[in-house]
């Protein structure tokens, strides 16, 4: 699952590097990234398998609306973030579209740019990862890309700036 998720970020750097160097909104960005994992994820038959989908900012169902997922801050810093950033959507799941408790989710991936993301932001992106792991959805997995952004791409090297792998 990983292995398609950073072949898909790379695709992003090498086929859509436009988007990354000119520091385009992050739903473009995360947009092509769900193309490329969809793409290998049905060339190596693992959505097929159990009907799976891949889709960006996915809100239908009770489940999928903007969740309230329980975050353990690190202490000294909930007070950075407003309450209401903890209603969050991810910005792309691997998962059985379907009724709550009668479908799988595979992955959750949370997508930011470079230009754009402080320390405390990103702290909470990767809580947000884990927390939806551990919430009702029960994500099987979650990944977190920040790309970078507002500057040259140098090939060969990875287009990201990070990219983190929750188990």
């Amino acid at each position: 699952m990983f292995g398609a998720l950073e072949t898909a970020a790379r695709m992003v750097g090498q086929r859509d590097a436009y988007l990354l160097e000119n520091d385009l909104r992050k739903e473009a960005i995360s947009h092509r990234l769900a193309f490329y994992l969809e793409e290998i994820l049905r060339r190596d038959q693992v959505l097929s398998l159990e009907k799976f989908s891949v889709d960006c900012e996915y809100n239908s169902g009770a489940g999928y609306q903007r969740k309230y997922l329980q975050i353990k801050w690190p202490k000294g810093s909930q007070s950075q973030l407003r309450k209401r950033d903890q209603h969050v959507r991810p910005d792309i799941i691997v998962h059985q579209r379907g009724r709550d408790h009668e479908h799988v989710n595979l992955l959750v991936i949370e997508v930011k740019k470079s230009s754009t993301i402080s320390q405390t932001a990103e702290k909470f992106a990767v809580l947000k990862c884990e927390a939806y792991r551990r919430s009702s959805l029960q994500y099987l997995f979650a990944g977190y890309v920040c790309f970078i952004t507002g500057q040259a791409l140098k090939p060969p090297a990875d287009p990201w700036r990070d990219l983190k792998k929750f188990f």
